[in-house]
């Protein structure tokens, strides 16, 4: 009987604590399900079309969509811009990559590579932001970057551009080159 009447006691103690600790709060279920992605893409390839007219060509080793947020992640990335005559504006690669579609902010990570055919441009770093929004391009202000125009090499740390008015600034540690411009801009 003592055995039972300290289990008892046992249950009455715990049982209020148990209750406690135990959430039914079921409005997390949205957090949660963010957690883990909805959808997994390996070696995909997209392309977003306007008009008709390929504007953009996507592809990435594995692609990760997430529910309840408007947000996707992505390992070694390659993506290419097209104008309205299909001409390639820019080309790019990455090795990680984030987006946040809601607030229009693009992470690149990684081994950046960004070129630009309209500019004549092309810009390497470790890291790179797009804030779609402000149309601004940035790296953190200690990653090193280099920047070659028409065979004028830039290096550079704490990158900034805007796409406003096509004007970059370098923060500290800036060296260049100049090179023989009368050669094409590599492809």
């Amino acid at each position: 009987m003592q055995k039972i009447h300290s289990s008892i006691i046992k249950l009455i103690v715990f049982l209020p604590l148990l209750m406690i600790s135990c959430s039914l709060n079921y409005n997390d279920a949205e957090n949660k399900e963010s957690l883990s992605p909805e959808f997994i893409f390996y070696d995909t390839q997209f392309k977003r079309t306007e008009n008709g007219i390929v504007k953009l060509f996507f592809s990435a080793d594995q692609l990760e969509q997430y529910s309840g947020v408007d947000a996707m992640y992505g390992i070694n990335i390659k993506f290419s811009t097209f104008n309205e005559q299909s001409t390639k504006t820019i080309d790019g690669q990455c090795n990680l990559f984030s987006a946040d579609n809601t607030n229009k902010i693009y992470q690149l990570f990684d081994d950046v590579s960004i070129k630009s055919y309209k500019n004549n441009a092309k810009i390497i770093t470790n890291n790179l932001k797009w804030n779609a929004q402000t149309e601004t391009l940035v790296t953190s202000k200690d990653d090193p970057v280099t920047i070659t125009i028409d065979g004028l090499t830039i290096n550079g740390i704490g990158f900034s551009a805007s796409g406003k008015d096509i004007t970059y600034s370098l923060e500290k540690n800036v060296t260049g080159t100049l090179s023989d411009t009368s050669q094409d801009f590599e492809n």
